[in-house]
């Protein structure tokens, strides 16, 4: 094993014939800044950081989706996430404050364990897709509000927090929590065909909770968790 180190960054090569990668990423950075040399979907662990010297939350997910292997990021101190992400997807109707998940990642408790969406901002914390793969250990999302000035007759607004596809996996662990997060259907569901599904997580794919928990949320079809027909945990 030999082990290299970048500001922030440790990565792994692990001996194989695969040639396997996998980096620990350590958040340095309490906002949403964005300053890598590539884009979100190109950019690896190899250009972290940027010029700023810090990483930031969104930076280390786009780092982890194109770094082999699976990747850890440790939030080195807590995050506030104040502005819709331009690398999410607008998935059922909304996108989200951080890229999308589209590889194995694990984000985790170091020094900061809070990772909360701006109070009064319209979007949900993350989307799982692409045969993503996304674990919560003992990291706390705080927040995520959706809540549009429209909604087509006849939709559904779904999760408040996370969103995961029908091809990918959330796993909660060790005292994750997802929780403060709302949706709100418009025009109200008691007074139309509009709903809102998931306060807390929609889960179209694979959800786990283990020693975990999702709670205090809001939506007019499960507060917490909804799981599609599809889904399973």
């Amino acid at each position: 094993m030999t082990l290299f180190k970048t500001v922030g960054v440790f990565l792994m090569v692990l001996a194989g014939p695969i040639g396997l990668r996998a980096a620990t990423i350590t958040v340095t950075d309490g906002g949403s800044t964005y300053d890598l040399a590539k884009p979100c979907a190109s950019a690896t662990t190899a250009d972290l950081p940027g010029p700023n010297g810090v990483i930031s939350l969104p930076e280390a997910i786009c780092a982890a989706n194109n770094t082999a292997g699976g990747n850890t990021i440790v939030i080195g101190s807590n995050v506030t996430l104040t502005m819709v992400d331009p690398n999410s997807s607008p998935v059922a109707l909304v996108r989200a404050a951080m890229p999308d998940v589209t590889s194995a990642i694990t984000i985790q408790n170091g020094a900061g364990n809070t990772v909360t969406g701006n109070a009064g901002s319209l979007y949900r914390m993350v989307n799982v897709l692409a045969g993503g793969s996304l674990t919560l250990d003992g990291v706390t999302f705080s927040g995520g509000q959706i809540a549009p000035s429209f909604q087509s007759p006849g939709t559904a607004l779904e999760g408040g927090s996370i969103y995961v596809d029908s091809s990918s996996k959330l796993t909660m662990m060790n005292g994750a929590t997802v929780t403060g997060a709302s949706i709100h259907a418009t025009p109200a569901a008691s007074t139309s065909s509009n709903t809102s599904l998931g306060g807390g997580i929609y889960n179209a794919g694979t959800t786990i909770i283990t020693s975990a928990s999702v709670t205090n949320n809001s939506a007019t079809g499960g507060n917490n968790l909804f799981y599609s027909i599809a889904g399973e945990g």
